[in-house]
């Protein structure tokens, strides 16, 4: 029996579990990154305040390469699902489900949170300097009061409140000026001239991110928004939502997953030696200028085809509901937005212990995963499996 032609589409199904997963992939990647951060090379900095004694290349490479595609493809499934959601439950359901995902979320964890973060890498601070007490130990330029990990909520709600804006403005058009914009959609995301959209999309991918201050996406603090960062993820935001009227897009994305995955495993290695010669550059006052944009280039192919090929992937292989999937994906953002004060202050109990940088990686990563899931396991128990999904 043939598969559906794809999302967006009426005999769609009700629950996308492959694009859900990975979504939730690219959450629980945060615990990695986070993990990692403390282990990568050079001194604790206001873009993370703590460095454990064993430092790695490898580690900096972990961190580096998740960073490289992991938001951007998140931001466009997002945009993806924002779509979805518009389509089910119109647009007074939709702004309410982002009152309650969202907003609500970002609410808590700025008063909650936030604080705890800041308590963990004034506790681990306080452990580089010999003691074990949480004084503030804060980096000088760490952004006290900021949104910390909570900045993605916070550009969720001006990008996504902006696309429901326009969606409603969009409805008092004509309708023939609606049709135009659905076939224009549909003409630039359909599955016949994937070679021009590859162009495009890494063409403004690229534009955007050589307004970045260095080899690598921006990560925003405060609220005021970093306009680099928030244009990128914007973009991504704006392709998943067109993604999900485009069916005529999905069986050449379920065809090509694989030469697509390829190229990400060809070019991210690329963008990662051309990162670093730019990031060495930038610290022995060199002009490495041809360094940064080809490093943003490699990084513009690399989330696009993470992201086309991702969603072509699961989209072919994981059309199904699998339980424990579905659990983990049920847990993904729980954990995601718990697990920052543990990574910190995990990575800084074990300080002391005589191991790789390597080995404590990944044992530091199952610590602070474990705890998260157990968290969410323990609160879904008492609050119910709505409250915390």
């Amino acid at each position: 029996m043939d598969k559906p032609p794809g999302p967006g589409v009426a005999d769609a199904p009700a629950r996308f579990h492959g694009l859900d997963a990975l979504r939730a992939s690219m959450m629980l990647l945060g615990v990695l990154l986070h993990v990692a951060c403390s282990f990568q090379l050079g001194d604790a900095d206001a873009g993370w305040g703590y460095r454990d004694p064993s430092t790695s290349l490898w580690a900096t490479l972990v961190v580096l390469g998740i960073h490289a595609f992991r938001m951007p493809v998140f931001f466009v499934l997002a945009g993806f699902f924002a779509a979805l959601v518009l389509q089910k439950r119109g647009l007074a359901g939709a702004w309410r489900e982002r009152m309650r995902r969202i907003a609500l979320p970002l609410a808590l964890g700025v008063v909650l949170l936030v604080p705890l973060v800041e308590a963990a890498f004034s506790y681990a601070g306080a452990r580089a300097l010999g003691g074990g007490r949480a004084t503030l130990m804060l980096h000088p330029a760490w952004p006290s009061g900021g949104l910390a990990h909570l900045w993605f909520l916070w550009y969720l709600l001006l990008i996504g409140g902006t696309a429901l804006a326009l969606a409603g403005l969009a409805r008092g058009l004509p309708s023939d000026w609606r049709e135009r914009g659905t076939r224009g959609a549909r003409w630039l995301l359909g599955g016949s001239r994937p070679g021009w959209r590859l162009i495009l999309l890494v063409g403004s991918t690229w534009t955007v991110l050589l307004t970045m201050d260095h080899a690598a996406i921006e990560t925003p603090s405060g609220w005021w928004p970093n306009w680099s960062a928030l244009a990128l993820h914007a973009l991504c935001f704006g392709v998943g939502w067109l993604l999900h009227g485009a069916p005529e897009a999905w069986p050449e994305l379920r065809a090509r997953w694989k030469r697509r995955l390829a190229t990400v495993a060809l070019v991210l290695p690329l963008h990662l030696l051309l990162a670093l010669v730019s990031f060495d550059g930038l610290r022995r006052g060199e002009d490495r200028t041809w360094a940064f944009a080809a490093a943003h280039l490699c990084m513009a192919l690399v989330i696009w085809q993470s992201a086309l090929g991702g969603m072509g992937a699961v989209e072919q292989l994981s059309r199904t509901e699998r339980p424990f999937v579905r659990w983990l994906v049920d847990a993904s953002y729980w954990v995601y937005l718990v697990h920052l004060p543990l990574a910190v202050h995990v990575v800084a109990d074990l300080r002391g212990w005589d191991a790789s940088a390597s080995v404590k990686l990944v044992a530091c990563t199952v610590i602070v995963l474990g705890l998260s899931l157990a968290s969410h396991a323990a609160i879904r128990a008492v609050l119910g499996a709505r409250v915390v999904r």
